[in-house]
């Protein structure tokens, strides 16, 4: 059957016993040790000086499954639960593919279910689940045919996460800052201007750039190319606080032409020293355009010879599925 240690030292290996201080095996883990066909089973031991916590899943048939302290009358009792689709169908996609489950810092967990159909054929949704006993703590559902809510979820560096729905609404699109800990504003419920970042017409698609979270860990750009009409945007928003409301050129960098697409494929510089750069090569009819912006606050406004830093001769439109050609210099 083998044996797995975690916290501590095998006994076998003939040296003294060395213990972690914590040990903590998480919800979704399944560890075992059976005695296949016939014999003696293994062992699972999870020891560790000040704090064993055990809730995933152990079988040791045959053998033995020890959960201890050193220095402790009392140990965390394991805990057996299974997350359970609060909104059972067959085509939920309830936790699958495996990107459709995260593990957050906060110990509590997010499951997607992007096939759900609550709010609609294929409306999709997202749940945070506490790791501690399997509770839902929050939810987010689309409310229209084919918003497809959980379809893309990301993970972002201070414990929090993102629901970016560019399908939402008929194409307006989302994104939906979720709390590790708390879940959605606004009481989660359905993707609304009220707990969430939206565009304002048909076709906006908010996020369907995609996210990218800056290295300052404190802040994420969404990513809008299509916004506007084909104007795009880029929108700078708190890791923390998130953003409420409509995506505008108060609160966003974007095109001045339907053809300048700010916030498509590659298009952004993370400098690692506090600011990124956005450049847009189709910016007045391919003269090109990079901007400046500082990761904490970023720049506002249309895209311009007064904000960025622009190309003086038209050219023929370029695909910039490559991406720009922008490199930070470090002394």
């Amino acid at each position: 059957g083998g044996n797995i240690f975690v916290g501590v030292g095998n006994p076998a290996s003939g040296s003294a016993l060395t213990y972690a201080q914590v040990a903590y095996v998480s919800v979704g883990t399944t560890m075992q040790a059976n005695a296949l066909a016939s014999g003696k089973g293994g062992t699972i031991k999870v020891a560790s000086v000040q704090s064993s916590q055990f809730y995933g899943t152990a079988q040791a048939n045959g053998g033995t499954i020890q959960t201890n302290l050193l220095n402790s009358p009392t140990i965390t009792s394991p805990v057996a639960f299974e997350f359970t689709d609060p909104d059972p169908g067959a085509n939920n996609q309830f936790g699958t593919p495996v990107t459709g489950l995260f593990s957050l810092s906060s110990n509590n967990t997010v499951i997607t279910s992007p096939g759900d159909s609550f709010g609609g054929v294929g409306a999709g949704a997202v749940y945070l689940f506490s790791n501690a006993n399997g509770a839902l703590l929050s939810t987010l559902r689309g409310s229209h045919v084919g918003d497809g809510v959980g379809a893309t979820v990301q993970k972002l560096i201070g414990g929090n996460f993102v629901v970016i729905s560019p399908s939402w609404n008929s194409n307006i699109g989302a994104v939906t800052l979720g709390n590790g800990v708390t879940g959605f504003a606004d009481g989660g419920g359905a993707v609304s201007a009220s707990n969430s970042l939206v565009g304002s017409i048909v076709g906006d698609k908010i996020g369907s750039g995609g996210v990218v979270q800056l290295s300052n860990g404190e802040n994420y750009l969404v990513l809008s190319p299509s916004w506007g009409g084909g104007k795009g945007a880029v929108t700078d928003v708190s890791d923390s606080a998130g953003l409420i409301g409509t995506v505008s050129d108060t609160n966003s960098l974007v095109g001045e032409a339907i053809t300048d697409g700010v916030g498509g494929p590659n298009s952004i510089t993370d400098s690692g020293f506090g600011y990124f750069l956005v450049s847009t090569l189709n910016w007045g009819s391919s003269a090109a355009a990079v901007t400046w912006s500082s990761d904490s606050v970023g720049t506002t406004g249309a895209v311009s010879s007064s904000s960025s830093l622009v190309g003086s001769v038209a050219v023929e439109p370029v695909d910039d599925s490559g991406g720009s050609n922008v490199q930070i210099l470090r002394q």
